[in-house]
């Protein structure tokens, strides 16, 4: 496999091909693209993106982090965003490059004596497709805890949403009403083909390939206003577990554009 390595000197920004991958670093970015996604990793955000781009549409998704708000520290924000010192490498193998990120959930004004670390793996291929694997390794004392933690990021220009649930599709069009819309708790995901796709003013989302151990206690969609759509993988949201034992989900997401 040839790589091309080109130092841009005005920028500092190294540029490495891996066939029809093109990854792209500097100080504080990281973008891996290929014929039609690129991903844009944040130093400033913990080494997660704040933003995926498909060719000739612009900004599809955002505001990919990592959280907890209440339950297992005070009340406030402790997550991904506050990580600063966070870590990043990328490997490439089989005509695939993984970028991982690394770091803890960090508070922007107290010091976190009980950690919860991430593993954050985003695997691209030279496919309209993204694979994600999440893992959080609380370093904690035993204990059992009823709160929230959850992976999430946004869809821009969503109008509608359709879930496979263990009784069949759920769909609903996005409305004016800010809030949660479906939560797995309550219709939970099937057990064979668990997916939800997002439709777009631009084409479809497919997210499938749900995996999480221990099972996520609620997998939900937010309506955040203005075609505004979150997804939340819920790791902990309001019953009780045991918070010293590794929390993992893995997905992957499919990009299908409008043909004219």
């Amino acid at each position: 496999m040839k790589r091309l390595f080109l130092l841009l000197s005005l920028t500092l920004s190294i540029i490495i091909c891996y066939g029809k991958i093109a990854l792209q670093k500097n100080a504080d970015e990281v973008v891996i693209r290929n014929d039609y996604i690129s991903l844009h990793l944040s130093k400033d955000r913990g080494w997660l993106p704040d933003k995926l781009e498909y060719s000739g549409i612009g900004t599809i998704l955002s505001d990919f982090h990592i959280y907890t708000d209440w339950g297992i520290y005070e009340r406030g924000y402790v997550g991904s965003k506050e990580e600063k010192e966070g870590r990043i490498s990328i490997d490439e193998k089989q005509g695939e490059v993984t970028v991982t990120a690394e770091g803890e959930l960090k508070s922007k004004d107290k010091r976190m004596e009980e950690k919860i670390g991430y593993i954050v793996k985003f695997v691209v291929s030279n496919e309209p497709r993204l694979k994600v694997e999440v893992e959080l390794k609380p370093q904690m004392k035993p204990r059992k805890v009823s709160a929230f933690l959850a992976h999430l990021f946004q869809v821009h220009s969503a109008k509608q949403w359709m879930v496979n649930g263990l009784d069949g599709i759920i769909s609903e069009d996005m409305n004016g009403e800010v809030g949660r819309m479906w939560e797995s708790r309550n219709e939970p995901l099937s057990i064979d083909d668990p997916f939800i796709i997002v439709i777009t003013n631009w084409g479809q989302i497919h997210i499938d390939g749900i995996s999480s151990e221990p099972q996520a206690q609620n997998i939900f969609l937010f309506n955040g206003s203005g075609g505004n759509l979150v997804l939340f993988f819920g790791f902990l949201d309001g019953g009780l577990q045991e918070i010293s034992t590794p929390f993992r989900v893995s997905y992957n997401i499919e990009f299908n554009p409008i043909t004219r």
